[in-house]
């Protein structure tokens, strides 16, 4: 039946779906079932034993397919994933973790191994365990790699793309040791957090190497060392390396401790992926790539190594990996934009034979832990009739937002740069305001599986992205302030973006100009205006601060002399700077805008009776026990959280609360702070620093005070919250996505919190989504670019996560062959249905209570009216439904047709 389909399609040039296993095997077996039965008395006996046969096999057929029809994780898995062997060493123990490899990469021999790293590091760490032998692979390569010169005359390279959990900072530190042994005592390590600098001592201390470890610039700064004696391993942020002080900028200071051109210690690029925007093609990218750049520049002799699980997104984010030798003197591409631009266009399999080709020239490693332990689930949050009506209420909204806000820029009189800027700030916010109303959504879904989990003996992780601090910031809530509910982070979005980008004031033409505010005496220069038909600097640029009449520009608001002349300046007898300049050029008057002013306080008015959902980090560890049961390690610095009864009793002296037993008030995390408003004793973090109060959540999450996680962007790299053997909370961890990222980095990496070596049981990954479309197509983007992750950084497109995500993946040709078509059948008026749908099924998922709701004005054709214009008359009731559609998809601003 599939392959009748699918043939059937390519002839008719229609997009067909195809069923899944089971639902293909439940076809087969009502097709066998419908069979007509033979005449008994027309056939034979070895016809029907014939039949007979044929008919047993295909049923055997039918449920073999749905036993193994339907590929399941594990089995997917076992395709993408190969058992990890390290032949290259023969010393050393086993890493303690089921670790995999690619087996695409799996297939790529290493070179050999030379380099004599047991003569510097010693037999104890080798033999006794310190660093197992998948890490001394990495150290051994690492090492060996820098040994080789590029042909510019830079020390060749090397990355490190092991996933997260197999320890990236234990195979750093056997780097620091084996070159301080050698005799090379300064290095850089930079990382993504200042807390990460313990993690690096213990690294460091547990190989025993007791080499320094100096904490950041700021304690560069107080060392009085000469420094012909300091030595040590400067741990620094990439936040810290692109600062400035009052006198130079960092980078200057780090370049000048570590020696400049005759460096030539080691510079640990840890997290590497947060200088991933480089900047090719003419953009200068963001300054932390710049620096990164630069410091490879003015270090040539340094031996560079790059650590990152999702060093290598997509392969535009390679440009500041300067000393891999694919660019430069030597090779066939100049620079890095003529390798991007030659690399970009050749597909995701191109970057997996990339990616293999790395590791086959000895500069690129790639192992991880096995998903084998792992299990995927998908939880759909389908939206209750209530949310679908909010849904359609904002959308509504956000229609006529933006239509008020092209009329009101045509009022204003607004130029096409005004025009444009205001077209990007609303799409922008618009992306923003669906996305974070579709997490909202999902967070009833996500506390009922996190309570399930909970009575199951588990722990649940919830991962997010953002936190929506920033809209509800403009409320400026102060410590200890009492709120009746929670606030709600798409209002004040959408109510920011009104206040901040709707215009209301239009150009007054009639105001007067600048040459009626001059207060210059030109009668007295002959009734000449020295400007003429010039704007001033343009005088300025011709004459250079002098007038055609050979005098000195007087500066504004002076009187000249009656001879012409300026009277003498005072003692000194400099110039002053004005005598130099033109008058600045008069801001432009404006005026309000009567009409607009209104509309605007309009739309505020609508926004804020719109029913939006609360901000859904309050909401959710409000429903999962309060702060005293959730973990929260995010970057906000400030919370809603809803007070105990019996805090409401101790402070009111009445046990009335609020209807879950207690009044929300806004709280810092920073400081848990008593009823003066002053720092409490036992403050969290006295100083208000998040980083620090992050630190202590996750210590009462892996103790087992707390049972619930939830974790941000800002907790995402460097902490380890797996069921660790040694932790007193051992249960399996329940991990939710409830936030996609934008990038597919970020989302590796936050997974790669609850996957670790060393651990108990491995994760069970829930990935939360609703069944709007908007949010699948956004979904289908970030399926996307993991498969570009998992085919640059392990040779597999499917290696990124252990699921093959191309079911995922709308940006494929069969989708944009589908989008095409849904196109054409909106513009062509009359288009038919396809074979095999009917009317009815369409209209099927029209909701009857929402028609109901809707106001006559909203209100379109009804189901029932479709039908009896179908019966009138053949194709009626299809061509109205169509010219419905067509007029929603054109108010979307749509363009649709000429």
């Amino acid at each position: 039946a599939t392959a009748r389909r699918e043939e059937g399609s390519a002839r008719g040039g229609r997009v067909s779906v195809v069923m899944s296993a089971q639902a293909a095997v439940a076809a087969a077996r009502a097709a066998l079932l419908s069979e007509p039965r033979s005449d008994p008395s027309t056939t034979s006996a070895s016809d029907d034993a014939a039949k007979a046969r044929a008919r047993a096999e295909r049923l055997k057929a039918a449920a073999d397919a749905e036993v193994g029809g339907a590929e399941t994780v594990s089995e997917t898995i076992g395709k993408v994933f190969a058992g990890y062997t390290c032949g290259t060493l023969n010393r050393g123990i086993e890493h303690p973790g089921d670790i995999a490899e690619a087996a695409s990469l799996a297939s790529i021999p290493l070179p050999p191994a030379t380099y004599p790293l047991v003569d510097a590091i010693g037999d104890d760490v080798v033999d006794g365990g310190k660093l197992s032998k998948l890490q001394l692979e990495g150290v051994t390569y690492a090492c060996q790699k820098h040994c080789e010169i590029l042909p510019d005359g830079c020390r060749a390279g090397f990355m490190i793309g092991d996933g997260a959990g197999v320890g990236k900072g234990r195979q750093i530190g056997g780097i620091v040791l084996d070159n301080y042994a050698r005799g090379r005592k300064k290095h850089l390590w930079l990382s993504s957090s200042a807390d990460l600098h313990r993690d690096a001592e213990r690294d460091l201390r547990d190989l025993g190497c007791y080499l320094r470890v100096i904490n950041n610039c700021g304690e560069l700064d107080k060392d009085k060392t000469p420094r012909e004696k300091r030595e040590g391993v400067l741990f620094l942020t990439y936040s810290t390396l692109v600062s400035r002080t009052s006198k130079r900028s960092r980078l200057d200071q780090i370049v000048e401790w570590f020696g400049g051109a005759d460096a030539d210690g080691c510079v640990l690029f840890d997290e590497c992926h947060k200088a991933k925007n480089s900047g090719t093609s003419g953009d200068g990218g963001t300054k932390v790539a710049q620096c990164v750049i630069e410091l490879q520049r003015r270090c040539p002799n340094a031996r560079v190594v790059y650590l990152s699980a999702t060093g290598i997104s997509e392969i535009g984010n390679m440009a500041y990996m300067q000393r891999l030798g694919f660019w430069g003197v030597g090779t066939p591409f100049a620079d890095a934009d003529k390798f991007m631009s030659a690399m970009k266009n050749r597909g995701v399999g191109f970057l997996e034979m990339l990616a293999m080709e790395m590791k086959a020239s000895g500069k690129y490693v790639s192992r991880g832990l096995s998903f084998r332990q792992a299990e995927f689930t998908n939880i759909e949050a389908t939206l209750t009739t209530a949310q679908t009506r909010m849904y359609n209420d904002a959308a509504a909204f956000m229609t006529t937002l933006r239509a008020c806000l092209m009329q009101a820029l045509q009022e204003c009189r607004a130029d096409a740069g005004r025009v444009g800027a205001a077209k990007k700030a609303y799409w922008s916010a618009h992306q923003r305001f669906f996305k974070l109303m579709c997490v909202s959504i999902k967070v009833p879904t996500v506390v009922a599986e996190a309570k399930r989990a909970l009575e199951e003996g588990k722990c649940v992780v919830i991962g997010l992205q953002t936190t929506g601090e920033a809209a509800d910031a403009a409320l400026e809530l102060t410590p200890g302030a009492r709120l009746s509910d929670f606030v709600s982070t798409t209002r004040e979005m959408l109510r920011g973006f009104i206040r901040t980008h709707f215009p209301t004031h239009v150009v007054d033409v009639a105001a007067p100009g600048m040459r009626n505010q001059t207060s210059m005496n030109f009668d007295a220069m002959g009734g000449m205006n020295p400007w003429g038909g010039f704007d001033g600097y343009s005088l300025v640029a011709k004459y250079g601060g002098m007038l055609p009449n050979g005098m000195m520009m007087p500066p504004p608001g002076s009187t000249m002399l009656p001879n012409g002349m300026m009277p003498p300046p005072p003692p000194p007898p400099q110039p002053h700077p004005g005598y130099l300049l033109p008058p600045a050029p008069a801001t432009p008057a404006l005026r309000e805008h009567a009409e607009c002013v209104a509309a605007r306080d309009a739309l505020l008015e609508r926004a804020s009776r719109l029913d939006l959902p609360p901000n859904f980090l309050d909401e959710l560890i409000d429903a999962l026990g309060g702060k005293d049961a959730v973990a929260e390690m995010t970057g906000r610095r400030g919370r809603v959280v809803r007070a105990s009864k019996k805090k409401r009793e101790r402070d009111d002296g009445d046990g009335d609360g609020c209807e879950n037993g207690g009044e929300l008030t806004f709280e810092l995390r920073g400081e848990a702070r008593a009823a003066s408003g002053r720092a409490a004793a036992g403050s969290i973090a006295g100083d208000g620093e998040v980083d620090g109060v992050n630190l202590k959540e996750k210590e009462l999450f892996m103790s087992g005070a707390k049972l619930v996680a939830i974790i941000s962007d800002a907790a995402s790299t460097g902490i380890s919250l797996h069921a660790r053997e040694d932790a007193g909370n051992r249960r399996r961890r329940v991990h939710v996505t409830i936030e996609l990222p934008w990038s597919a980095d970020k989302a590796i990496q936050q997974l790669g919190r609850t996957h670790r070596s060393n651990q108990t049981s491995g994760p069970m990954y829930a990935m939360c989504s609703t069944n709007l479309g908007g949010e699948k197509r956004f979904a289908a983007a970030v399926a996307r670019r993991l498969q570009s992750l998992g085919a640059l950084t392990r040779g597999d497109r499917r290696a990124a996560t252990g699921v093959d995500l191309r079911e995922g993946d709308l940006d494929s040709p069969l989708g944009r062959r589908a989008l095409k078509k849904t196109y054409d059948a909106l513009l062509l008026i009359g288009t038919p249905l396809p074979t095999g749908v009917t009317l009815a099924s369409v209209l099927a998922h029209l909701d009857p209570r929402a028609e109901a709701d809707a106001s006559e004005e909203e209100r379109g054709l009804t189901a029932d009216e479709i039908f009896e214009l179908e019966k009138s008359r053949a194709g009626a009731g299809v061509a109205a439904l169509h010219a419905e559609l067509r007029a929603l998809v054109v108010d979307l601003g749509v363009q649709v047709g000429l």
